[in-house]
């Protein structure tokens, strides 16, 4: 019994001892040598293309035979006719039996440069806007008849949309565009070179007079995509005596007052304004052109555009003199 309890206690006391050397054992740390395991790139999604611009509706590249100075009234668009030869006017005189009354609109009657409009494309600062012709209209002027197509009218328009180009219908495409003009007094250090170049082209007895009341803020431009060196277009007008109109003229020029191209040439008279109404580009081809109002005795409405070869060019696209 003796030997046999002596062996108990000695078990005993051998496994508590094992039970301390397993309590004081220091805990683990990982090995801080050992190299962590490098993050996997996350993957990343392709950016998305930027959206297209559609393609026209009219034509791939849509060609411009015919470009109308166009009048906006009340849903309305008014297009004149113009470069009539005498056989035209012939034909479309024969449709009116009361001169003063507007006839339906039938495109089979009209000469045949016009026989295949029955619509047009109208340019609005949201691009062509196409209206069904609704009308044909005769207006007397001073030496011959002027002739009008009328559209159907449409709430579609901006109603602040006053003169702007149209063109036959599907000859527009969906990258034409137009602003109004908004011109401002132009840079302080192209006035001087402008003035010069301005008073410059008048008679001598009249420039002394006109330099007098001459001001910075009577020279306006327009700066638009310009082929080079074209930078904007500047409309003066001097006022006389009781505001009365005194000088005008209109010039192409750099931007720092360099004129390129003298649109039209200074005069002194009492019955003119100038008046820069838009900023277009009918064939989306990111040249602008200027669409101008010269008040005279009667109006015109003129376009400023330019050749492939970076030549200005102006054409009468409206009006009449008295």
């Amino acid at each position: 019994m003796k030997a046999t309890h002596a062996k108990l206690v000695f078990l005993a006391l051998l496994c508590f001892s094992f039970g301390l050397m397993a309590c004081e054992r220091p805990e683990e740390k990982p090995d801080s040598s050992a190299k962590a395991e490098a993050p996997q790139p996350q993957p990343t999604s392709e950016p998305e293309p930027a959206a297209a611009r559609p393609s026209t509706e009219l034509d791939e590249n849509p060609k411009i035979s015919e470009l109308w100075g166009a009048k906006h009234e009340n849903g309305v668009v008014k297009v004149e006719l113009r470069d009539l030869d005498e056989d035209e006017r012939k034909r479309l005189a024969a449709l009116f039996a009361d001169a003063d009354a507007p006839v339906a609109f039938a495109a089979d009657k009209m000469p045949e440069r016009f026989a295949d409009v029955d619509a047009v494309d109208v340019l609005t600062p949201e691009g062509p806007t196409r209206l069904e012709i609704a009308q044909l209209v005769q207006e007397g002027g001073p030496s011959q008849m002027h002739y009008w197509l009328h559209t159907q009218k449409s709430d579609a328009l901006p109603k602040d949309l006053g003169w702007t180009l149209a063109t036959p219908a599907g000859q527009m495409g969906d990258t034409a565009r137009m602003r109004p003009a908004e011109p401002q007094p132009v840079h302080a250090k192209a006035a001087p070179k402008l003035a010069k170049a301005f008073l410059g082209a008048l008679d001598e007895k009249d420039r002394d007079r006109v330099a007098k009341k001459l001001e910075d803020e009577h020279m306006l431009g327009v700066s638009a995509r310009l082929p080079s060196p074209h930078g904007q277009v500047v409309a003066i007008n001097v006022p006389g005596k009781n505001q009365m109109p005194l000088a005008q003229g209109v010039f192409v020029a750099k931007d720092t007052g360099e004129v390129t191209h003298t649109v039209k040439e200074p005069f002194v008279g009492p019955l003119g304004t100038i008046e820069i109404l838009a900023v277009a580009d009918p064939d989306g081809d990111d040249i602008d052109g200027v669409l101008y109002r010269m008040n005279t005795d009667g109006y015109w409405i003129k376009w400023i555009h330019f050749d492939e070869q970076g030549n200005v060019v102006v054409e009468t696209l409206a009006g009449f003199a008295a």
